[in-house]
């Protein structure tokens, strides 16, 4: 049970468990986000294409992204056409339009903190160095050492047959040791002082070589590392160098048994016998430190021995029920320790270590001016825009409270284009988004007032500095690689190809940092696109937004449909209404005279707009709290773990001839039509595989990538 307390020295608190030998008050904490691709809603059937979280927005022309919708109350909110005024869901933002931001503090002082753990790391540093020239010098004297003789060597390959030990080892002997040791991880290597092997006896040699060979074949030099480790780190506490001396004692009481059971073992007596000679001869035990042999302390031989005089054959149910006794305390004790640790912060909530992220320096805090608009874009109300023309939409917001000026060339172009919106307690910022997408139109925050006009004209580049060093690597001749890798990556992939194309857009490097000068909007997006390649693809402290439950609560609704050869437009907006569903229409052939022909029954929701999506020609698009139906597929990135797939078979063939191989057996095999679509693409970052695609081809590439991995 010694292994307990050094693991407990070595591993970092363990997940917090609800169960334990004594009662302990768990403290109640926020679930851990999911994982990339959650589970799919019950609604979406078999053949669900594999993610039902919002697709990013990387066919977005906004300059500024809408905030996220949060839930809320509002006022009832009159349908826009109605001739009534509606009643306004907020004043108008009285704060004084002003660019102060506060000033950053100075630098913190020094703190007594800083030295314990600076004076911490010395002493580490100083006994690792120490150790390591001690093992150097002992190494550089081992060239002289001879080899052992056909007598030594021949009863070493015996012990070795009786334990079944597979590896080689060889003998030597050397007067820089005083009793025998294992010695070296790669190549194990016996090491015995001068004229022991003339003063023993043949059973005796055998004794100590039955040891030594016992050592081998549980790899204990390199867990004698592992411990060494533990020591240089632990330096400064007796507790841990205790544990670690404890943990070597029952390691060689555990070899001693090791050996009595080995298929011709030697008597028990004779055995310890030998071990007293042993003592006999070398008074003062020396051997390199990262060795192990069969007398580490003299002092705990008395114990060892009557361990050995009291050696029996264990019954194996006995055996049995002592392993699963000692993995159930030391498993309890380990938990236990992890639940104190995260209780003793004292606000009684369990601390979880996050994923790596990359630093990003932003600029000043937001002026009062935006702050206050952005307080009232995160409003929410209710919408019911049903054909409204995209004028008419703008003065109603205008009449709920916000200052909107509209792009002369904007308003004289899009004025009379129709908007079809209807969405309860939905952000106003997220409103005004879907109202703008529908019109290819963007906003922006400027001057006071929200600014619509074109994606060009709306355009606010936002300067933000990327600490992109993580990921980065070096090549065999030390030089750095990843810079322009990087670059393309983030130019060509994270976001549109255009989307750098624009006036006022900028990306360069300063030494490890890339300077990158855009819209809020795409800043997230190339955030968000280096924490993945920084954490194998997953995106950190990533989590669901909260209407996502209550939508897909909806969608899993069993409904009855029946529409007889109905017009497309005249089918979607029955059922809206009649299930109170948030659309928005983002489709042109809406009103082309189409008609749809469907009777199904007790059918979940989402699964009746999917098969009208299939007829009708459109698709389902969860976004911003509201479904938004739309006409083509919108692509997105996916990342892939394929590092085990790529790997050279033989040293004529490279890592990246592989990915080329693999990259062409995909497009060849896998939704072949779609890969010259535009924006579809698949490259690869170190071991991951980045794949822009729709949502059903990115399921085919993941069963692909398994049935290869089964097949190989």
């Amino acid at each position: 049970l010694w292994l307990v307390v050094v693991a407990r020295l070595v591993l970092p608190p363990l997940p917090e468990l609800a169960i334990g030998l004594t009662p302990r008050a768990v403290a109640t904490t926020e679930s851990s986000p999911g994982p990339t691709n959650p589970p799919p809603p019950a609604w979406w059937g078999s053949d669900y294409p594999g993610t039902v979280t919002p697709p990013s927005k990387e066919e977005s022309d906004l300059a500024v992204p809408p905030p996220p919708p949060e839930a809320g109350t509002a006022p009832p909110e009159p349908k826009a056409r109605r001739d009534s005024s509606p009643v306004p869901l907020l004043p108008p933002a009285s704060s004084p339009l002003r660019d102060d931001a506060p000033q950053s503090p100075g630098p913190a002082p020094v703190g007594w903190a800083s030295w314990i753990v600076g004076a911490w790391i010395v002493g580490a540093l100083i006994a690792a160095i120490r150790l390591l020239v001690r093992e150097g010098r002992f190494r550089r004297r081992l060239r002289h050492a001879k080899a052992a003789t056909p007598r030594v060597t021949n009863a070493l390959d015996s012990a070795a047959r009786s334990l079944a030990l597979r590896r080689p080892v060889r003998a030597l002997v050397t007067t820089d040791v005083s009793t025998p040791a294992l010695w070296g991880v790669h190549r194990p290597t016996v090491l015995l002082p001068p004229d022991l092997s003339r003063q023993l006896d043949p059973e005796e040699l055998r004794h100590v070589l039955l040891h030594e060979v016992a050592h081998a074949r549980r790899l204990d030099v390199a867990a004698n590392w592992l411990l060494l480790a533990v020591r240089c780190a632990h330096w400064f506490n007796p507790f841990a160098h205790l544990a670690v001396s404890r943990l070597q004692t029952s390691r060689e009481a555990v070899r001693d048994r090791q050996v009595l059971r080995c298929s011709d073992a030697p008597d028990p007596r004779a055995y310890g016998r030998t071990l007293i000679r042993l003592i006999e001869t070398c008074q003062s035990p020396v051997a390199p430190a990262a060795s192990v042999g069969a007398i580490e302390n003299a002092h705990d031989m008395r114990w060892r021995i009557t361990m050995i005089s009291s050696f029996s054959r264990p019954r194996p149910l006995g055996f049995l029920i002592g392993t699963v006794l000692a993995s159930v305390v030391g498993g309890a004790a380990l938990i236990g320790a992890s639940q104190e640790a995260t209780l003793a912060d004292g606000r009684g909530e369990s601390s979880t270590t996050s994923q790596p992220q990359i630093k990003v320096v932003r600029e000043a805090p937001d002026p009062a001016w935006k702050q206050a608009l952005r307080k009232q874009l995160d409003q929410t109300g209710n919408f019911d825009f049903d054909e409204v023309e995209f004028g008419d939409a703008v003065k109603y917001f205008r009449k709920i409270g916000l200052n909107i000026v509209v792009g002369e060339d904007a308003e004289g172009e899009y004025g009379g284009e129709e908007i079809n919106l209807k969405a309860q307690a939905m952000s106003i910022g997220a409103a005004l988004h879907a109202v703008c997408r529908q019109v290819d139109l963007g906003y922006t925050l400027r001057n006071g007032v929200v600014y619509i006009d074109s994606s060009e004209a709306a355009f606010d580049p936002v300067r933000r500095i990327y600490n992109v060093k993580p990921l980065f690597w070096r090549n065999e001749e030390g030089e750095r690689c990843g810079a322009d890798e990087l670059q393309e990556l983030l130019r060509n992939v994270a976001v549109r190809r255009d989307e750098f194309d624009r006036e006022g857009s900028y990306m360069a490097y300063w030494g490890h940092l890339l300077c990158i000068g855009h819209s809020a909007d795409v800043h997230d997006r190339l955030e968000a696109f280096c924490n993945r390649l920084l954490n194998d693809g997953k995106l950190p402290n990533e989590k669901r937004a909260p209407w996502r439950d209550a939508l897909d609560e909806q969608l899993e609704k069993p409904i009855d449909v029946s529409f007889d050869d109905l017009p497309l437009d005249q089918a979607i907006k029955q059922l809206r209404d009649a299930h109170g569903l948030d659309l928005v229409i983002e489709i042109d052939h809406i009103e082309d005279g189409r008609e749809i022909s469907l009777d199904l029954k007790q059918v979940p929701l989402g699964r009746v707009l999917a098969w009208m999506g299939t007829i009708g020609d459109f698709r389902i698009d969860p976004r911003d709290g509201v479904l938004s139906l739309c006409e083509a597929p919108r692509p997105r990135l996916e990342f892939y773990k394929i590092g085990d797939l790529v790997k050279p078979r033989d040293e004529d063939e490279s890592a990246d001839e592989r990915q080329d191989q693999l990259k062409d057996l995909i497009r060849d095999n896998v939704a072949r039509s779609s890969w010259d679509e535009e924006g579809v693409l698949i490259t690869f970052w170190k071991d991951l595989m980045i794949v822009r695609q729709g949502d059903r081809a990115h399921a085919a590439v993941a069963r692909f990538l398994d049935s290869l991995r089964r097949a190989n």
